[in-house]
């Protein structure tokens, strides 16, 4: 009938805008990225905060994607208003693993892991598609 989804699933929205995705555990960095750059994102990856401040110190992206709790000295959250310092237009999806976060009005959604890819696929879409 009409409206009803197809077997496999609705089509996910993709795009062209640059992601910058910080996520300390490389296994769920690599499958992120492989997820986003089917869709046609483009993906600068970075294991942690301090490495994709240094990115954006001196490069531009259309959406900051990072885990809240990291290594190296630097958080999620640290990292997006230090980002948003830089870039006050930038947008920014933050992800983690606890229930509870706080600190979260620095970015536009927080997601919980484990991500799905239909999840990602239209948060990103979504927050990339804000004014």
């Amino acid at each position: 009938a009409q409206g009803e989804l197809a077997e496999d699933g609705p089509a996910l929205p993709g795009g062209s805008e640059s992601i910058l995705l910080v996520e300390d555990d490389r296994d769920v960095r690599r499958s992120l990225a492989a997820a986003l750059e089917r869709l046609g994102y483009g993906i600068i990856p970075r294991e942690n905060g301090a490495e994709g401040l240094r990115y954006l110190e001196h490069e531009n992206v259309d959406l900051l994607i990072s885990d809240i709790v990291m290594p190296g000295g630097v958080s999620g959250i640290e990292l997006a208003t230090q980002a948003r310092d830089l870039n006050p237009n930038l947008k920014v999806i933050l992800i983690s693993g606890y229930a509870e976060v706080s600190g979260v009005a620095v970015c536009d959604v927080v997601l919980g892991k484990p991500v799905s890819r239909d999840t990602l696929a239209l948060t990103v879409r979504e927050i990339c598609d804000r004014p």
